[in-house]
């Protein structure tokens, strides 16, 4: 049989055969193939735009490199063509909120595929997509930004996705000549005679101001963040999310401008007391509000309290600082004397002593918000040596009013209960505490008691009576209304399927019917009988 019997002979060569048997395919040469140049680049530095002028054939440039290349050359890079400066005119890019290129109409966002223009007279850059259906279609010919009047000749092509020979930075007439990029002027400098420098304008200066280019940053803002209004001072950096909700919700009005979502007083001041860096900085603002440049030594941020029982006094240092929200609500609930003959319902020898629970039963006692607000754990604060103070809970993100006081280190609960303070003074009333006999469910008898809790210091109240008078110095006494959706408290809202504050305590093993609270329900009402078949339909 022939060679072809188990294999049919295709009536044409393949590209392997064109190359290297039959010799009919040439060698390429180096640089032969295609570079394309993104629309976005200087067509002679080959970097992103900074100051973008074009040419009538559409070839962008930058200005810091034009200029020198022209003053030294005379000649178009691109095309090899005499170019003088008169026939530059400035492009005006727009960005969206990402800041990509867009277009300003159609707001779609620039890219290799897209077809782009440029108006002439005004240099604004659109979609052809735009300029064909507003402009050209619509025998429209005024520019549709600004209105300015122009002509068809007057769109030029910047990138066509169908054309991209001129593209090609290969094909480049100073790439194929080998020619050396001019490096930028840079802005000239005297000195004066203080001996001080002082810049002066120089070539690329005069140029940019006959072009009408300024060399000031433009700041871009997407048209559904309204920045020209001034913002309140409790204003959030996160919006309210008006506009998207009105778009996607038919029982809204349409809204297209987003507005700034405002904190509550409370809120604000948490989340900047942080920062805050004390009584003498806040002295040494100016009338402006401006801080002094001079350092201040930072002051600390902690509050000071003392907690009296019916065995001694207890002195406590509160981490305001660190933990601002669960410190706020310590003092907060102190000083509205919810602790006031409250007893400490548990007490375990060598372990801690917990309290703040008005029922005495551990489950219950709630935050000066109301609901169970979330942790503020911090690597810095451990459960290290006696006397740390720190909140109960039962679970991530369940603290209500419960604390504890420990008698020794428990690096076991770092990570589970956020730590707020530690005692400073008072460690024999501690040490007391401990002695005192309990129960078998661990309760002290005879009982111990929290008689009130006396505030030395608090740190956060002083900041927010210095913002308050901070912001009737300047004018700012009118805060932004708050919504009132959403939560309306500080903290987290969570669940919890556990009501048992200080499940992370346990350190004995009980039984397992002390330990778990029965759920099985004893009602023993029946479940009404129902009669069989369809009746006399009354119930229909």
């Amino acid at each position: 049989m022939g060679k072809w019997t188990d294999k049919v002979r295709t009536l044409y060569i393949t590209h392997s055969e064109w190359q290297t048997e039959f010799g009919g395919a040439k060698k390429k040469g180096a640089g032969s193939e295609f570079k394309r140049l993104p629309f976005y680049c200087c067509a002679l530095s080959m970097q992103p735009l900074s100051n973008p002028v074009c040419t009538d054939d559409g070839t962008l440039f930058d200005l810091l490199y034009i200029l020198p290349w022209l003053k030294k050359h005379g000649s178009h890079p691109v095309t090899g063509q005499p170019l003088t400066r008169s026939q530059l005119f400035p492009v005006i890019f727009h960005k969206n909120a990402s800041d990509e290129y867009n277009c300003p109409v159609t707001f779609k966002v620039f890219s290799e595929h897209s077809h782009i223009v440029v108006i002439k007279p005004t240099g604004n850059v659109y979609s052809y997509e735009a300029v064909e259906r507003f402009n050209v279609k619509a025998k429209n010919w005024k520019d549709l930004l600004t209105e300015e009047p122009f002509t068809r000749e007057d769109i030029i092509t910047i990138q066509n996705p169908h054309e991209l020979s001129k593209r090609n930075i290969n094909e480049f007439d100073f790439v194929k000549k080998e020619l050396d990029i001019v490096a930028p002027d840079k802005v000239s400098s005297t000195k004066t005679e203080g001996g001080s420098i002082k810049n002066s304008k120089g070539t690329l200066g005069r140029v940019l101001d006959e072009m009408g280019v300024a060399k000031t940053k433009t700041i871009l803002t997407p048209s559904f963040v309204d920045s020209a209004a001034a913002k309140p001072h409790n204003a959030a950096q996160y919006s309210n999310g008006i506009a998207g909700a009105s778009f996607t919700s038919t029982s809204l009005t349409p809204q297209s401008v987003n507005k700034a979502a405002m904190l509550t007083e409370e809120e604000y001041v948490l989340e900047n007391f942080p920062s805050w860096k004390g009584p003498e900085a806040e002295e040494m603002r100016g009338k402006d509000g401006k801080k002094n440049k001079r350092p201040v030594k930072d002051y600390g941020g902690k509050g000071y309290a003392r907690i009296s029982t019916n065995l001694g006094d207890i002195n406590i240092e509160l981490f305001c600082r660190d933990t601002p929200r669960t410190c706020y609500n310590f003092l907060m609930l102190a000083k509205k004397g919810y602790y006031n003959n409250v007893q400490f319902h548990r007490l375990i020898k060598d372990f801690m002593i917990q309290g703040g629970d008005p029922t005495g039963t551990g489950k219950g006692g709630t935050s000066i918000w109301g609901e169970k607000f979330g942790d503020e754990w911090k690597n810095n604060l451990k459960h290290e040596g006696p006397g740390v103070l720190s909140m109960a809970n039962s679970g991530p993100n369940t603290n209500g009013s419960q604390f504890f006081i420990t008698f020794k280190s428990c690096p076991h609960l770092d990570g589970k209960h956020t730590v707020f303070g530690k005692v400073v003074g008072g460690y024999e009333t501690l040490n007391t505490i401990q002695t005192v006999k309990t129960d078998a469910k661990d309760r002290p008898k005879p009982p111990i008691t929290v008689l009130e809790i006396q505030i030395f210091s608090d740190p956060i109240a002083d900041f927010a009576n210095a913002l308050k008078a901070r912001q009737e110095t300047l004018g700012h006494t009118q805060p932004g209304n708050v919504s009132t959706a959403g939560t309306g408290h500080v903290g987290v809202q969570l669940n919890s399927n556990d009501d048992t504050v200080g499940k992370y305590l346990k350190q004995r093993k009980r039984e397992a019917a002390d330990e778990v609270e029965s759920k099985v329900d004893l009602s023993t009402s029946k479940r009404p009988k129902t009669s069989k078949g369809f009746g006399d339909f009354s119930g229909w």
